[in-house]
């Protein structure tokens, strides 16, 4: 029963080993398992040397027992309903319990986001950023690759529910989001969708050569793709290089000749 209970719980507890869990119910089901088999032994073993504040005279159970399970009962029945849904679960831990935590506010973005709900994402995608970005949460955390692509994940979700916010009631949300993008651009320049993603965020404003850069990064990045190359001619045609938008169109049908949008946009040019 010790082992059960003190190898999995001192594994998982943060406490010989940081595991950066904050939801950790999950962990406890063995350590649980422990628990119960030792207060089996307690309550039935005369050798148990806790007998006594257990078991009262004539086998009764003690006050001291039923306090306790009564404080685990109170307990229970107040941490049940956090588990109510996945929304609900984040947005306690984010508000009241680990207020701190970049992974409980992120998550709790998400999925508000998920549920269309871009305008109540938005504040909790600010925080974690916020978090992510303070300087004190990265002391003694060595840089990497891996880190970067997932700060740079952060910022790319943060901007794609930003660009789906009504621009009336949030006018200022697609420069915010074209931030966001090229911090996520800076951190990978590699992410073919870091760069797609701003490169229409920069055409939606008119900001052609900068959108026309970036789509060139995607076409580096993936050269067999036709829809990059239609929307490098798509770009071109804004700008009336009708020449370069026709190289564009032609490259686009080499390498799918079955690209509606590609058929199209040659055969408006042509006319």
């Amino acid at each position: 029963a010790s082992a059960w209970l003190i190898i999995p719980f001192g594994l998982s507890a943060n406490v010989i080993f940081p595991v950066a869990t904050v939801v950790g119910e999950r962990l406890l089901y063995l350590p649980s398992a422990g628990f119960c088999m030792a207060l089996s032994w307690a309550l039935t073993s005369p050798d148990s040397p806790v007998a006594g504040l257990v078991l009262a005279r004539h086998g009764r159970v003690s006050w001291t027992a039923a306090c306790v399970c009564a404080l685990y009962f109170a307990r229970t029945v107040a941490r049940v309903p956090v588990w109510h849904d996945t929304t609900h679960l984040f947005a306690v831990h984010a508000t009241s319990i680990v207020p701190k935590s970049i992974r409980m506010h992120h998550g709790l973005a998400l999925e508000l986001a998920r549920q269309g709900h871009h305008a109540r994402a938005l504040p909790a995608f600010r925080q974690a950023l916020a978090l992510l970005n303070d300087t004190s949460y990265r002391r003694g955390i060595r840089p990497s690759q891996q880190a970067a692509e997932l700060h740079g994940q952060y910022h790319f979700e943060a901007a794609n529910s930003l660009s789906e916010l009504d621009l009336n009631e949030f006018p200022a949300a697609k420069a915010e989001a074209q931030a966001l993008y090229r911090a996520a651009v800076s951190l990978v320049p590699s992410e073919f969708k870091f760069h797609n993603r701003l490169a229409f965020n920069l055409v939606q404003q008119r900001s052609y050569s900068d959108a026309l850069g970036h789509f060139e990064a995607c076409f580096l990045l993936r050269p067999t793709n036709a829809d990059m190359v239609n929307n490098i001619g798509n770009v071109y045609m804004a700008t009336r290089r009708v020449e370069l938008a026709l190289r564009a169109y032609t490259l686009g049908l080499r390498l799918n000749p079955a690209d509606g949008d590609n058929l199209y946009n040659m055969g408006s040019l042509l006319l």
